[in-house]
């Protein structure tokens, strides 16, 4: 289905229900707007036009405004990738075309590269679908990976490995990561991540390395040394686990921590939206109960903020924009006050605004409080600028992770605080990036100094590259520039691991919890 495709389906369907064939109409989640027809059809189907053989196959992606009666009447059925990553493989090899002979053996000069590297794939397949049960940790956005993505990949695979007498795995990996299951991918740091997991199971040394594993938590997981499909099924079936480490998807054994929290809150958030109001509670004494919290937090919050005040002490001034920043950013303060009066985390922002007014420019900026994050940035980039005489657009930001009060002292740049790394910690001692300790999620992360550089003169070296978000669920609305709503700005951290590693971990700053 698609663009122009109703009458023709329209008329298809009337020709079988005369004659009692059957009609399947694919991907109806592309012709939503001629759903509603295809509803008065079916709703004007009886004994009397319809032949009792007739049937009607309709396939569809889940979409928010299907005809609720087509779901309600008529026999359902979906197709859902496997749990688990034994389960995920076997599929793959089970099923088309994998378990085709002509195309498992359809490299015959190259058959022993072909089979691993296909190997390579459907691990890389499972790994990515396994992902999504993490949440946020797995992908920013659940992305529906699925089999069309795989079979295009191993088809591409065996056609360039019978035209070129060396293997491409550079154009073979950019068309299975960029394009086949890159062309779902929205997000910039997913479509990283996705480039790097692939790293790891399409590479030369998947083909020439015999002790090549895709983890180092098992032998299990090193390339099987006999080739035949079913080898390879049997090899599976007796030596991947059924609940393998988190570790072999790239994540800290946190991640199985914050996975199963996730789907406990889901439950039990379910289970008291089932549940009604204890028997010895009235309506009324609820309602009394709610009015008095909400009257607690209304004591607590303080008097808005006087901005014609403020607008003589801070004026609009070309050399220094953080008093632009600091105005707009307590109208907006202003204008929440008036319209909610809610929670704890509001007026610790509020408090910091507060003593920002009344006692002057902060040697550190509290991050997690500004409504307009990009603004403070460019602010900070606009005072450098046209301090310097610098186009602002040929600026960008270096960093340094304070803990020296002498170091701190002779730095220039912006302090920020109030960030939190989630996916490792920040090794004090070695003032460096470090894993995890068990059953910790988040590690505070300490100030950070953002100092204005010549694009052209920042220099990344072995540094991580670290996406900071507003929250833990790093989704948002994507911006033109392919950036979620819910990012900030990327910070480099010191590591003295490959970056590889943490972006496999899906290690980020975030300035709140969820909590």
């Amino acid at each position: 289905m698609g663009k122009g495709q109703g009458p023709i389906a329209e008329k298809l369907i009337r020709n079988a229900q005369k004659a009692g064939t059957w009609v399947c109409l694919q991907n109806c989640h592309l012709a939503t707007s001629w759903l509603p027809t295809l509803e008065q059809i079916w709703e004007d189907m009886d004994v009397h036009n319809t032949a009792l053989t007739f049937r009607l196959w309709l396939t569809s992606y889940p979409v928010e405004n299907f005809p609720p009666t087509l779901l309600q009447y008529g026999v359902k059925m979906t197709n859902e990738p496997p749990t688990g990553l034994k389960q995920n493989l076997l599929r793959s090899y089970n099923s088309e075309p994998m378990n085709n002979e002509q195309f498992y053996t359809g490299c015959p000069d190259k058959y022993k590269a072909f089979t691993k590297l296909l190997y390579g794939l459907c691990f890389f397949h499972a790994v990515v679908q396994e992902r999504r049960k993490f949440g946020p940790m797995g992908w920013n956005i659940p992305y529906g990976f699925n089999e069309t993505d795989f079979q295009i990949s191993v088809k591409q695979l065996q056609m360039f490995i019978n035209e070129f007498a060396e293997i491409p795995f550079e154009t073979v990996a950019y068309l299975t990561a960029e394009c086949n299951y890159g062309g779902r991918v929205t997000d910039e740091w997913d479509r990283r991540v996705i480039g790097t997991l692939l790293e790891d199971y399409f590479n030369e040394n998947v083909v020439k390395d015999v002790t090549y594993k895709f983890s180092d938590t098992s032998a299990a997981f090193a390339i099987p040394t006999k080739f035949e499909h079913r080898d390879i099924v049997k090899h599976i079936e007796k030596n991947i686990p059924n609940d393998p480490s988190t570790e072999v998807y790239g994540l800290h054994m946190n991640a199985g921590i914050f996975k199963d929290l996730t789907m406990s809150k889901i439950l039990l958030k379910c289970l008291t939206m089932t549940l009604g109001t204890a028997d010895d509670e009235t309506p009324e004494r609820a309602q009394e109960s709610l009015v008095e919290i909400v009257r607690g937090i209304e004591k607590r919050l303080p008097e808005l903020f006087d901005l014609e005040v403020l607008a003589v002490k801070y004026p609009t001034d070309y050399h220094e924009s953080l008093n632009t920043v600091l105005m707009q950013e307590l109208e907006k303060f202003n204008a929440l006050l008036e319209e909610i009066r809610t929670t704890c985390h509001l007026l610790e922002r509020l408090t910091w605004f507060g003593e920002w007014a009344t006692s002057g420019t902060p040697e550190t900026f509290w991050l997690p409080g500004f409504f307009f994050t990009q603004t403070f940035l460019t602010g900070i980039l606009q005072n450098h600028a046209r301090r310097c005489g610098i186009p602002i657009d040929e600026l960008t930001f270096d960093h340094t992770i304070l803990e020296d009060a002498e170091e701190e002292s002779s730095m220039m740049g912006v302090k920020i605080s109030g960030l939190l790394l989630e996916g490792a910690k920040w090794n004090a001692e070695k003032k460096l990036l470090d894993e995890q300790e068990a059953k910790i999620l988040i590690d505070p992360m300490p100030r950070i100094n953002l100092q204005p550089i010549l694009r052209e003169n920042l220099k990344l070296g072995t540094r991580y590259k670290c996406p900071t978000y507003r929250t833990m669920d790093r989704r948002g609305e994507l911006s033109t520039a392919g950036h979620s709503s819910n990012f900030i700005l990327p910070i480099l951290l010191p590591t003295d691991r490959k970056s590889s590693h943490w972006i496999k971990r899906s290690v980020a700053l975030v300035c709140q919890t969820n909590d």
